[in-house]
Parts: C-alpha cells; sequence; structure tokens
C-alpha cells in the first residue's frame, strides 16, 4: 500500500464519490428515496458494527471500511439524484407543452451572435389564457437582435411565447456534444423569439447573481474606456474578469496553438495572485495586528473576485483550496497540499457533482496534481546559483511539470499538442502577471483619469506585443502537432503508464517498469488495430450542417466531400463539424476522386463502393422507370410529395439532410411512417452515416 494513502485521506474518499457520479450518470436506476433508504441502511450497518466488541472490531476492521466507502459512494448517487432537476416534480419539461407562454427571469446579460442575442434564463410560470403554473428550470433564449434585445439586463423579467425545443445532439462524427454539454448543466430546451413574441413585464430584480455579474460589467467599462484596442481590450477582459466573449477565434485559436490558452481562463494562478496579494497587504496595515483577521479578509475577498469572474469550475477548485490552505494557517497547521487539492475536489463534487464532467475542473485538477507531484523534482535535478537564471528554471520547472498530466486528456479532448509550449510560456506567464496587476490597479484608479489614461496605454501595448508574439509562433509550421485521435480507453491507459513509471522512478522496483512496459504494448497494439480499422474504413456520410446539403465518401483514410454548390461551406461549419470528423475518421482530402458522377438536374446520382446515391431538391422530374436507389437524400425545397416521389425512385433507404426546413420535416415524417421504407431526419436524428 502506498504511503499516499495514509498522508493524503481525501484520496480514498474521492474514488467512491467518483465511482457514485458514474454509476447515476451511467442509468441508476432506483429512485431517490430509495437511494436514500440504501444510505440510511449502510448507515445503521455502521452504527451496529461499533455497538460490536473491541477486538470484533479490530479483526473485522475491514469491512467497517467496505461499509463506509459504500456510504459514500451511495451518498453521491443520492446528490446526484437531488441535483437532476428531472426529478424534481415542479420542473418546467414534465408540463410545458400545453402552455402559450412562459414567465422567465435572464440570469445572464445577453450574449452576441451572428442574428441573434442569447440569454439564459430561470423559467418560473407556464401560462396560457385560462390557467397558470409555477415551475422551475432553466433554458437557453435566443432573441431576434435589435436595440430592445440589446436592453435585457440580468435579473430582468420577460413573458415569451411558448417555443420551447429540446436540444439535441448533431451527431456529427467526432464534434462536440452540445446537448450532453447542456444536460450536464441541467438545460434541456432552448427557443428562438422574434421581437413581437417576448415583451419585458418587470424591471430589474436584485440579486446575489446580477450584483456580481453587474460587478463583472462595471470593471468591463472601465476595461473598456481606457484600453482603446478591441484585440487588448478581449484579452485584459479574460485576464481580469474571465470574460472572453470578445475575444476573435483568431487569436483564441493562436494562444491554443502555442499553448498559452492558460493565461486568459482565470485559473489557479490568478487566485494565487489575489490571496497572497491581499494577504500582503492587510499585514502592511497597522491596525491589524492579528493575522487571522487577514487571512479571514484575504479568503473573503477572494471568493469575492470568483463570483465576479462567474465562478467557473476552476476558479471554484482554486477558491476551496486555498480557503482549505487559509484554514491550516489559522490554526497554525502545516498544510499537505495534496490532501488539501483531493479535499477541494472532494467538497467540489458533494456540491455539484456536474463539474465530474467539466473539462475546465479536470484540466485544472490535473495540472496542480502535475505541480504538486513534478514540480520539486524537475527543479531540483539542475542547481542554479545565479538568481535571475534561477527564477527562469523555476518557471521551466513549472511549465515542464503541469504538462506531465494534462498533455493525455488535451490530447483526447482536442487532438492537438503544442510544440513550443516551453518558449510561449516563459514569455507569457510573468508578463501576464504583470498585466493583471496593472489591470487591477487600473480598477483600483480608475477615478483618477490622469493616471487611468497612462495604465491603459501600458496595459494596451503590452498585451499587444503579446499578441504579435503569440501569432508569430503559432504561424510556424512546428508550433503545434495537431490532427491526433486517442480514444477514452488509450487516454486511460497512457495515465496508468505515467503513474507506473513514475512510481518506478522513485522506488527503482523493476515490477513497476515491466508492468509499465506491458502497458506501453498493450497501447502499442490498440493503436495498430485502430490503425487497421482506418484502412477498412467505407462510410456514406451525411453531415448535420444547418440549412447545408453535405455528402461525403470515406474510403480508408481518404475523404471526398460533395459541396453544396448554392451555398459553400463556412469557415465555422467547418472548424466545428468537417475537421473533427476528418480527426476522427484519420482520414484527409483524395485528390483523385472516390466516386462516379452525374450531377443531372434535378436528380444528382452518386456511385460509390456498388451502391447508388441519388440526391434531389425539388419534385419537378419525370422518369420513365422506377431509378433503384440504395440511398435517396432529400434536400432543401423538394415538395412533400412522397407517392409521387416513390413513382419515379425506388429507394431502399431515404435519408432528409439538413438542408429541408423544419416546418416541413414534421410532412415529411407523418408521410414516411406510413411506407415500408427506413428513412433518417439528420436534424432530428443526427448525422446520417453508413458503413458499407
Amino acid at each position: 500500500m502506498f504511503p499516499l494513502w495514509k498522508e493524503s485521506p481525501f484520496i480514498r474518499l474521492l474514488f467512491p464519490i467518483i465511482f457514485g457520479i458514474l454509476i447515476y450518470k451511467l442509468g441508476w436506476k432506483f429512485s431517490v428515496n430509495t437511494t436514500a433508504v440504501i444510505c440510511i441502511l449502510i448507515l445503521v450497518s455502521i452504527f451496529l458494527f461499533n455497538r460490536l466488541k473491541d477486538f470484533i472490531q479490530l479483526k473485522l476492521a475491514w469491512v467497517q471500511g467496505i461499509l463506509f466507502h459504500f456510504l459514500i459512494l451511495f451518498c453521491a448517487i443520492l446528490i446526484c439524484g437531488y441535483h437532476d432537476v428531472k426529478n424534481d416534480k415542479t420542473w418546467y419539461g414534465h408540463s410545458f407543452e400545453g402552455y402559450d407562454y412562459l414567465l422567465i427571469q435572464a440570469k445572464t446579460p445577453p450574449e452576441e451572435k451572428e442574428k441573434t442575442y442569447k440569454i439564459e434564463a430561470e423559467i418560473f410560470e407556464l401560462k396560457n389564457e385560462h390557467q397558470s403554473k409555477e415551475v422551475k428550470g432553466t433554458a437557453f433564449f435566443y432573441l431576434q437582435k435589435n436595440e430592445k434585445s440589446q436592453q435585457i439586463r440580468s435579473g430582468n423579467f420577460l413573458l415569451v411565447r411558448n417555443q420551447l425545443k429540446q436540444i439535441i445532439t448533431t451527431g456529427n462524427p467526432g464534434a462536440f456534444d452540445y446537448a450532453a454539454y447542456c444536460a450536464n448543466q441541467n438545460i434541456y430546451h432552448t427557443a428562438f423569439l422574434k421581437s413581437s413574441e417576448w415583451i419585458t413585464v418587470d424591471t430589474l430584480a436584485s440579486t446575489i447573481s446580477s450584483f456580481f455579474q453587474s460587478l463583472n460589467q462595471k470593471s468591463r467599462i472601465i476595461l473598456e474606456k481606457y484600453i482603446k484596442n478591441p484585440d487588448a481590450l478581449g484579452i485584459a477582459e479574460a485576464l481580469l474578469v474571465g470574460y472572453r466573449l470578445d475575444i476573435d477565434d483568431t487569436t483564441w485559436q493562436a494562444y491554443t496553438n502555442t499553448g498559452i490558452v492558460h493565461i486568459i481562463a482565470i485559473s489557479g494562478m490568478h487566485m494565487a495572485m489575489i490571496y497572497k496579494s491581499v494577504l500582503w497587504l492587510l499585514l502592511l496595515i497597522p491596525t491589524i495586528k492579528n493575522k487571522k483577521w487577514a487571512i479571514i479578509l484575504s479568503v473573503l475577498l477572494m471568493w469575492t473576485f470568483a463570483c465576479i469572474t462567474g465562478l467557473p469550475a476552476s476558479v471554484v477548485r482554486a477558491a476551496c483550496m486555498f480557503s482549505i490552505i487559509a484554514f491550516g494557517d489559522i490554526q497554525d497547521k502545516k498544510s499537505n497540499t495534496l490532501n488539501m487539492l483531493f479535499a477541494s475536489a472532494f467538497f467540489m463534487l458533494c456540491a455539484n457533482p456536474s463539474f465530474l464532467f467539466d473539462v475546465g475542473f479536470q484540466l485544472s485538477f490535473l495540472a496542480v496534481l502535475s505541480l504538486i507531484s513534478f514540480y520539486q523534482p524537475i527543479y531540483e535535478k539542475v542547481n542554479v546559483s545565479n538568481k535571475l537564471l534561477d527564477l527562469a528554471w523555476q518557471l521551466t520547472a513549472v511549465t515542464l511539470a503541469a504538462q506531465i498530466l494534462t498533455f493525455p486528456i488535451c490530447i483526447f479532448y482536442f487532438h492537438q499538442f503544442p510544440l513550443l509550449f516551453l518558449i510561449t510560456n516563459m514569455v507569457a506567464v510573468p508578463l501576464t502577471t504583470v498585466i493583471l496587476y496593472l489591470e487591477i490597479l487600473l480598477i483600483c484608479l480608475s477615478y483618477f483619469t490622469s493616471i487611468g489614461a497612462v495604465l491603459g496605454i501600458l496595459i494596451n501595448e503590452s498585451i499587444l506585443k503579446l499578441n504579435e508574439f503569440v501569432f508569430y509562433l503559432s504561424h510556424l509550421k512546428f508550433s503545434v502537432w495537431s490532427g491526433i485521435q486517442i480514444n477514452f480507453a488509450q487516454t486511460i491507459l497512457l495515465y496508468i503508464f505515467l503513474t507506473l513509471f513514475v512510481v518506478w522512478l522513485k522506488q527503482k522496483k523493476a515490477n513497476y517498469f515491466i508492468y509499465s512496459l506491458i502497458i506501453v504494448f498493450i497501447l502499442s497494439v490498440s493503436f495498430m488495430v485502430q490503425r487497421i480499422q482506418i484502412f477498412r474504413q467505407n462510410k456514406i456520410i451525411v453531415y448535420n450542417i444547418s440549412k447545408q446539403k453535405s455528402l461525403e465518401f470515406l474510403y480508408q483514410n481518404q475523404y471526398e466531400f460533395i459541396a453544396d454548390q448554392s451555398a459553400s461551406i463556412s469557415m465555422k461549419d467547418s472548424f466545428y463539424t468537417l475537421i473533427p470528423a476528418h480527426i476522427f475518421y484519420q482520414s484527409q482530402k483524395n485528390n483523385i476522386p472516390l466516386c462516379a458522377q452525374n450531377q443531372t438536374t434535378p436528380i444528382e446520382l452518386f456511385r460509390f463502393q456498388q451502391k447508388t446515391i441519388g440526391r434531389i431538391e425539388s419534385c419537378h422530374f419525370n422518369c420513365e422507370t422506377p431509378i433503384p436507389l440504395d440511398i435517396l437524400i432529400i434536400s432543401q425545397k423538394c415538395e412533400e410529395n412522397i407517392d409521387y416521389i416513390l413513382k419515379q425512385i425506388n429507394p431502399k433507404q431515404i435519408v432528409i439532410d439538413a438542408s429541408v426546413p423544419f416546418w416541413k420535416i414534421e410532412n415529411w415524417a407523418e408521410q414516411l411512417q406510413s411506407k415500408n421504407i427506413p428513412y433518417h431526419i439528420v436534424a432530428k436524428q443526427g448525422a446520417f452515416i453508413m458503413d458499407i
């Protein structure tokens, strides 16, 4: 048994709570009340066990340990049940379909999109002409972009027409599952509203959340006043208050490619700076003689800052950890940093089990764990006498240590690894630290216009120089290793290998080295099998891209995409749909056509691997004899006349692609249900993928 289990007892508590959350998410079938009864029975068993004679308790101590771990596991399931809004009888999702209007309260200020403003809102009441019903639950609302929707503020009550629709996954291979992401936040519906479909019915309601949001907004107004360049302003807002909507996609991608995107996401580094800086300043005040009061005030101010940022998982984790450290300092006890990390994770998961599936939580937890585990051993490998060089080596050791446990999960989620992370972090971390302190000074001294102007110029120029440096490195061909595809099992195997290899380095026991080699062998076999599967691929894919005809043929590691001639694929659709799919299938564009085409209007015919595919966008055609097709794809403005189509075409499978308007889809579905032909509606069921 590793000493870690005894030195850091919270790690033993963390495993059962994680398993409990996973069991619930994988489909726990029992009700919340049943789970509560199981918890009570285990508690009673522990109580009865403690009533036994001492020598029996000592002999069967392992039984008590098992019972205690099962208690935590079932408590975790119980907590998940209470957090799941679907278990709440007052959730709007159980009864909203019978009502015409919704009374909602905006939880967030409007977020600007291309054609709409997006708000997250709490639904309080369902209404129609004859009755109303009080409910709970949150949904996303997209309001037609105009001056009226722009003026909405967090806390406003709105009466809106009930246009709620379920958030469904696109089903595109390798793409981000937005529906699962929203479900993890207990959000299952969205609505698109015209200006005539909603009105403001009450003034701003004062809540704690709206108070902190107003502080966030006031801070951004000050930054906007003194930082004139939009690109610099976006980075400044992200650094200080975690507001990232003003950072354009190109800048975000450049920071990602160079491995420093973490500096523009509020995390442990920012919280450490706030906590330690405030504590240092408070201890300089002569009237504060008791260090305990300085620590308490520092913690309160740190949590105030955390609330202003919106409490993302990484901030909550850091704030929890520093709060536990502060508690230890108050009691004058030496802190076990590793145990405190596990404790902060444990309490966060107790408060909100969905954090377990938050990428920010996972990355921040692993980064801190990596720093605690590997920073000191790496730093001690090189002895530097010069103070300046020693500072540089400390930063290098921190950067290297943080990467060890984060690179597998980064590859799993983002399919790339920044090769220049060491160079960029050496420049960006010290510079952004200075910028952050300057921003705090700017907020504190913003009433002095001349000082604010000077600080604004310094921040503006510093960020622009940083951006220039980041863009230069990101444009180098070798800046990032991209297109990497590993699955969940391979990610777990990588972590097992790292654990075994590190234990071998520390304990020098040959067994652990042999075990690590076995894991390397299993990984090699899995990659070999993956490669074999790639060269056996034969697929026909109809992507779920809104208002677009999109057809792709995949053969081995080559693909041919049949673009929509009437509307080109946007960069956004390519980035979020096509590129992830090509990484997922490890495929690249083929210069030689993979299929034979006959694009005669109004029927487009394709021949691929002995399969005949037809695509139509209107019913204005007449065939002497029915055309046999393996797949018929119905697109765009095709009239809802299935009987006429089936007289002209004899398909084995019908696919209605995402270019067909929603109002037509219901008509198509009703007609196709009466026919004995398999059909797939892309906009509802996700991308169509056929293996040949």
